[in-house]
């Protein structure tokens, strides 16, 4: 069945810094190295490195204690198998560099991890010790993930020759696997919690002076605006004794910017409004001002000629 056809690639997990050894198992679809006979090769390299160059290193230039062996190593390991590993930024393979699809499988490397890119039947898989198990790319992935893995400065290698004969290959090849895309949440959810994390400007809880502290009071951000713009016109406007008349306009104007205010579109042209009507409440009160003086002074006048008229 197409289901169980995933199941039949041999799939190594990681273990300690193995993965060079898992990624050539996986390569090769059966357990073929262990770390000590991958310890060997290592020796055998470094014997011949040293040699070559006459520098007498002490430690490995090829392994370390946790298990990591290098590039060396793994395509030393291959030769048994005919395989060659070439670098994909090398000139004699710029087909595949162009056209990845063209290859069979590729080696992977950075940070001192190995996992392994191959071909079964006609469909790609990333056999990567890290994960739970092979993973299912699609043509098109392969040919992306390449290249972002070389921008993101991963060695890659094509894996050059005939690979071994596998039962993954001839399974996959009847039964290909089926892809199964990635899930997506339910935009409902989404919304939800994007709900519960958006925060408004004027949104938030407080308590009343003197009162109940355990009883948030929650403050609306069109109550807080519509309460600046209260305030802003009573403190431009003066006492309310100082004109009867303006006082009832004061409590026009403010109706009338407290509507403009709820308007869906309009909290700027309501700020605005108004600032201008709390200019023109502050230029009458001036104007109110002087008229009250100036009746002031000629009821004074008119009084002093009265007086006059008994001298």
């Amino acid at each position: 069945m197409p289901e169980d056809s995933i199941s039949s690639i041999f799939f190594e997990k990681q273990e300690a810094l193995l993965c060079a050894q898992h990624a050539l198992n996986m390569l090769l679809q059966q357990h073929m190295f262990s770390a000590v006979e991958l310890a060997e090769i290592a020796r055998k390299l470094d014997m011949e490195e040293n040699a070559v160059l006459e520098s007498g290193h002490k430690e490995s230039q090829n392994m370390n204690d946790a298990g990591f062996f290098s590039v060396q190593v793994i395509s030393e390991a291959l030769k048994g198998f005919k395989l060659d590993l070439i670098s994909i930024l090398h000139p004699g393979v710029e087909d595949i560099k162009a056209n990845p699809l063209l290859a069979r499988a590729f080696i992977c490397n950075r940070s001192e991890h190995w996992f392994v890119i191959r071909k079964f039947g006609q469909q790609w898989f990333e056999l990567n010790s890290c994960r739970n198990g092979p993973l299912l790319h699609t043509d098109t992935y392969v040919a992306l993930f390449l290249k972002q893995l070389t921008d993101d400065g991963y060695a890659i290698f094509v894996v050059q020759g005939e690979l071994p004969d596998c039962a993954a290959e001839h399974v996959i090849e009847a039964c290909p696997v089926k892809f199964m895309p990635p899930k997506r949440k339910d935009k409902k959810e989404d919304e939800k919690k994007d709900d519960k994390k958006e925060t408004k400007a004027f949104s938030g809880s407080g308590h009343r002076l003197g009162g109940d502290v355990t009883a948030p009071i929650v403050i609306d951000d069109d109550d807080e605006l519509q309460e600046a713009i209260r305030r802003s016109l009573q403190e431009q406007a003066g006492p309310s004794h100082s004109s009867g008349g303006r006082s009832g306009s004061n409590d026009y104007d403010l109706r009338r910017a407290m509507e403009m205010s709820t308007e869906d579109d309009s909290e700027e042209r309501s700020f605005q409004m108004a600032l201008a009507m709390s200019m023109q409440g502050a230029e009458t009160g001036a104007e109110a001002a002087t008229t009250a003086v100036s009746a002031a002074d000629e009821q004074r006048l008119r009084r002093e000629a009265f007086l006059k008229r008994f001298d």
